[in-house]
């Protein structure tokens, strides 16, 4: 198990678990993001991530995205 933000550019990553603030938690969730849900890395550069959860894109900081284990 690695972090989310150790995850390279095309990799397709299922979540296994999420740890963090509730609100942001919630914002994912609501997008798609839960544990259990795979999510496509599309950019892993200057310390965030761009993903694709279904058809939605989202930003992701570095330190959300080590907070998340795929």
């Amino acid at each position: 198990m690695k972090s989310l933000s150790e995850a390279k550019a095309g990799e397709r990553c299922e979540i296994k678990w999420m740890f963090g603030i509730p609100e942001i938690l919630d914002f994912m969730r609501e997008r798609g993001v839960d544990v259990g849900s795979t999510v496509s890395v599309i950019q892993n550069r200057a310390g965030s991530l761009i993903i694709g959860a279904g058809s939605r894109r989202i930003a992701v900081s570095g330190e959300v995205a080590a907070r998340i284990k795929v």
